[in-house]
């Protein structure tokens, strides 16, 4: 069977559609956020408080503890290990 070429208007018209958009963002009690998705700061949606800030905050500050003690930790690896290879 012959395949018929594609026209240089069809092509462009699928193309036409391809482009990327820039993310809309809506300002809501002054804090910028992507549009149907809750507040990052406040924890809110369309007027309501979807999010607990305060496991969130408590979760964050677990991670950056984590990471504090995780650094101290590799820090006192590596002096152990270079006064080791200096002996």
């Amino acid at each position: 069977m012959v395949r018929m070429r594609t026209t240089k208007g069809k092509r462009n018209n699928r193309r036409s559609h391809h482009g990327a958009s820039i993310p809309t963002h809506t300002t809501q009690d002054g804090v910028t956020r992507l549009r149907h998705h809750a507040s990052r700061i406040t924890g809110t949606y369309r007027s309501r408080s979807v999010l607990s800030m305060e496991r969130h905050d408590a979760r964050v500050q677990k991670k950056e503890e984590m990471k504090r003690t995780e650094g101290s930790d590799e820090g006192e690896k590596r002096t152990v290990e270079q006064a080791s290879v200096g002996s």
